[in-house]
């Protein structure tokens, strides 16, 4: 027992996860995009703020060296690399003469003359321009988009789960009704069946066991599907699944336009008799399932003699989680 709740728990987990992690990708993207433009201006406000904290107990001086480069490529280079901070500033670059003059030559030792405080404005200056402030305005525009994916978080309102929320929000309850089949379940099996659409849909639900239905009467029901329920065909696991017969059933339950009837095969009597590690319980349970995925159900098996009800809770939410189920 504890095995299936732990299985049936970690499905539900899984799929929550795998829900949430399409439905807030927008936001989670905005969010992601927002912390890197921040680190990014940060990162420069950061190395702006080093250049000129140093540059207070320590004296900068400029000089150059390259292996490939002369004077009028590296001059040609910086004037365009530094355009935008020599505009805004007004601190001319030198000229190809005084550019010369800062070279360090190769094989000479390093007379670094000139104050380094004219490069680091301009290097200063141009981080700000360049990095910064278009870091800060993307920033801005990612914060915004958050907010609004935040505000307007976009949920898939048409889906079943959101559809009971809504209906117990404006006062409606839920209704739900069960078809038996063969097999009457008896007062208790009644009772675990009522507390657990209690669990999953709160103290408000309708619950309505319809007469049993005998074999090869599948296509007489006794009492029309309700519009707007969630229809239940109730089976025993110790039957054969058969399409003449359960599976006329729940097309029955499944009239034309109406989502899927809910396919819930009690375990109780099965396990009584053949014990809870039988060697044929899984093939049961497969020749169930392959009959409800070849009609479109959602299939659940629950153990209506056990007391316990966390297993099936989560197995009955997340069976209510499938596409179509009501």
């Amino acid at each position: 027992r504890h095995v299936r709740r732990a299985g049936a728990s970690a499905d539900v987990w899984r799929a929550f996860a795998a829900d949430w992690a399409q439905l807030s990708l927008p936001l989670s993207m905005a969010r992601v995009a927002l912390t890197l433009h921040l680190g990014a201006a940060a990162l420069a406000l950061g190395l702006i703020g080093g250049l000129y904290l140093r540059g207070l107990v320590l004296d900068y001086r400029v000089g150059w060296e390259s292996t490939f480069l002369d004077a009028g490529t590296v001059h040609a280079a910086l004037s365009v690399l530094l355009a935008p901070a020599t505009a805004l500033s007004g601190i001319a670059l030198p000229d190809l003469a005084g550019l010369q003059a800062l070279r360090v030559e190769a094989g000479q030792a390093p007379v670094l003359a000139a104050s380094a405080a004219p490069w680091i404005h301009l290097y200063a200056l141009q981080l700000l321009v360049v990095v910064v402030l278009p870091r800060l305005a993307l920033a801005l525009w990612s914060g915004a988009r958050a907010r609004r994916f935040q505000a307007h978080f976009a949920l898939p309102l048409q889906e079943p789960y959101f559809k009971r929320l809504s209906g117990v929000q404006c006062g409606e309850h839920q209704a739900v009704r069960v078809w038996p089949h063969v097999r009457t379940p008896d007062a208790a099996a009644q009772a675990t069946l009522g507390r657990l659409f209690v669990r999953v849909f709160g103290d408000d639900v309708q619950l309505q066991v319809a007469p049993t239905v005998a074999y090869g009467t599948e296509d007489e029901l006794a009492s029309a599907p309700a519009s707007g329920s969630l229809r239940v065909a109730l089976f025993d696991l110790a039957a054969t699944p058969e399409a003449d017969s359960q599976g006329r059933l729940l097309q029955a339950l499944s009239p034309a336009g109406a989502a899927p009837a809910l396919m819930l095969v009690d375990e109780a009597a099965f396990l009584q008799r053949f014990g809870a590690n039988s060697s044929r319980a899984p093939a049961r349970r497969k020749a169930w399932a392959d009959l409800a995925s070849t009609l479109g159900c959602a299939a659940l098996f629950v153990n209506l003699g056990d007391t316990d009800l966390d297993a099936a809770e989560a197995a009955l939410q997340e069976a209510l989680m499938q596409p179509g189920t009501v």
